[in-house]
Parts: structure tokens; sequence; C-alpha cells
């Protein structure tokens, strides 16, 4: 160029250039922030609208629940399944054997075991060493069958009635709780002992658990309990055929026909469990295992937004006739 004006010297040209880049980066940015603060708006806003029919669910079910046995039959689900819209589905997860403090003749019982008792020991063994666990396929797997589908006979959402929980399993939710191993054995023996005295023929009833317990209530309660874990109206046949055998209980089969078609047409309460199972509710440890309530539920609720999940627990000392449930986790999706 000619004209010292019109001309413009090599790093200015660059700068130029550069600057020009970087403004033009700076756009794409600002429209990429403006793009993702509305996505993010977007979701917030659809999971706001998960969270507000979970409540309503929630809610509906909590007031249209008859005082009772909780059960399939219960008109009530059908209410919540169409909640805002959503598709909401809310089923019963703790009515299985509680991986976590099942006694080794219950687990044997089942039949999945991999071999049978030295599994049983070697399951109660991993309990002792590594805790108790939530994912019960990765944690306990190894010591079933291959292809076994644990969650149809297990769960980990389940409280520990202390009349037939596994006595270690006891002692280590205690360690775990406190952190004190000392106390927790204090504990264990204080379990063994009774079990001994008593010859597991008398049942520590849930008016007379805090006295049994102590000082340890606090500690312990809500997850020890002193009422049954599984309800007759959602548990799988493989799981009442587990409970029953381990309970010794006579004419298993036969019996179990009964409940399942007694459960069919009505809900079961627990006199009715009583009924069917004669002698052996009060001879056996059967109806310490075997109830009509539902401790826990999963709270599904799926649209364009995602999915979301709670947990729901209801608490074994509210006697109240209208059902609370308590949020104890929750998960959502995009």
């Amino acid at each position: 160029m000619s004209g010292r004006s019109g001309s413009v010297s090599v790093p200015v040209l660059i700068l130029l250039v550069t600057l020009s880049l970087l403004g033009g980066g700076l756009v794409l940015l600002s429209q990429g922030l403006t793009g993702l603060l509305a996505r993010s708006r977007e979701r917030l806003t659809g999971r706001n609208e998960l969270l507000s029919a979970a409540e309503q669910a929630t809610a509906a079910f909590c007031s249209g629940k008859a005082y009772g046995p909780d059960s399939p039959l219960d008109p009530v689900f059908a209410e919540v399944r169409g909640t805002g819209g959503f598709d909401v589905v809310l089923e019963d997860i703790s009515s299985f054997i509680g991986i976590n403090w099942a006694r080794k003749g219950l687990l044997e019982e089942t039949g999945l075991l991999l071999e049978g008792a030295r599994s049983a020991d070697a399951l109660q063994q991993h309990r002792e060493d590594t805790g108790l666990h939530m994912d019960i396929q990765q944690s306990y797997g190894r010591f079933f069958r291959a292809g076994v589908r644990l969650d149809e006979v297990f769960t980990a959402y389940s409280g520990f009635n202390i009349n037939v929980a596994d006595e270690f399993a006891l002692r280590k939710l205690y360690a775990v709780r406190t952190g004190d191993a000392a106390k927790a054995e204090l504990f264990h023996v204080k379990v063994h002992n009774y079990r001994l005295q008593t010859e597991e023929k008398e049942w520590i009833q849930p008016e007379r658990l805090e006295v049994f317990l102590g000082t340890d209530f606090e500690v312990l309660f809500p997850v020890v309990t002193a009422v049954p874990p599984i309800n007759v109206n959602f548990a799988p046949s493989a799981v009442l055929e587990a409970v029953l055998a381990a309970c010794g209980v006579s004419d298993a089969e036969q019996k179990i026909r009964s409940l399942e078609q007694a459960r069919d047409s009505r809900p079961l309460n627990t006199k009715a469990l009583e009924f069917i199972m004669g002698d052996d509710y009060q001879e056996t440890p059967v109806g310490q295992y075997l109830g009509a309530t539902t401790w826990f539920w999963r709270l599904q609720v799926s649209g364009a937004a995602g999915r979301l999940v709670w947990i729901l627990a209801r608490l074994p000392d509210e006697q109240t006739e209208l059902v609370r449930l308590r949020l104890i986790e929750e998960r959502y999706s995009p």
C-alpha cells in the first residue's frame, strides 16, 4: 500500500485477525452458554415437575390408604398410577428375604446358594468382614449359583427383627452404627443369651422392644425392630417357600397354596395369616417373618424430563390410622 495512513503493519494485522477470531469464539461461547443455561432451566423445570408428581402420588397414597394390611388389591394403587399425567409406579421392595440379616438356615432353604452350607458360612463371614451392603448382586452374587436374579428373592431394604435376625449381623449392625466393637459384642451376648434362655419361644413384642434394648434403643431403632419384615400379601412364592421351610412349618406346600389363593381375592391381615398357619403360627417363628405391612416402597415417576425414584419407609412405631411415609433416598436421571 502507498501512503502512511493506509498502511497496516504485519503485527497489527495479526492482532486484528486474532481479535476477530477471538471475538467469534466469544460469540460462539456465549451462544453455547445460553443454550446450556436454557437446557439446565428445562432440566430443572422437568425435575421439579417430577418432584411435584411424586409428592402428589405419595400424598394420594397416604390419604387414600385404608388402615389395615397393605395389598396389591388396594384401589389406591390405581389412583396413584396416573398422578399428574406421569407414569407412576409404586412397588413393595421389602417383602423379600433381607440379605443383610438372613440366618444361615434361611439362606440354605432358598436353594440358591452355590455350595449349600459352605456358602452360607462364607456369606455370613463376608458380612462380618466387610459390613452390610445395599448392592446385593455385586456384594453377594458370588455366593449364589450363576444366573440367579437375587432381587427376586432378597432385598437390602429391610428392618432387622431382633427375634429372627442373625445374631452376628445384629452385632455388625451395632458396630456400624456406633463404631464401638466392644459394645457391639455386649449387645450380641445379650441377644444370644436371651435366645438360649427362652429357647426362641418367647418373642420380644414391639411394645417391649425399648425395654429390652434399654439405652441401645436410641442407637438401633428403627433399623432394629420387633415386627415381621415381610408382607405376606406381596411376598413371592420362593420367599414363602424358604421361610416356611426354615421355620419347620408342617404341610408347607398346602399352606402356601392357601395363602396365595386367599391373597388373590382379599387383603390378608395377621388374623388371616394365623388362621391359615394354624398352630405353626405360635409354635414356629413364621409369625416373626411374615406380617401384613410393607415397610419400604419404591416410587418411580417417569416422563419426558426423565425418571425420579424415591425410596419411602414407614416407621414401625407409627400405629396410627393415617399412613405416613418417610423419604430416605432419592435418585434422578434425565
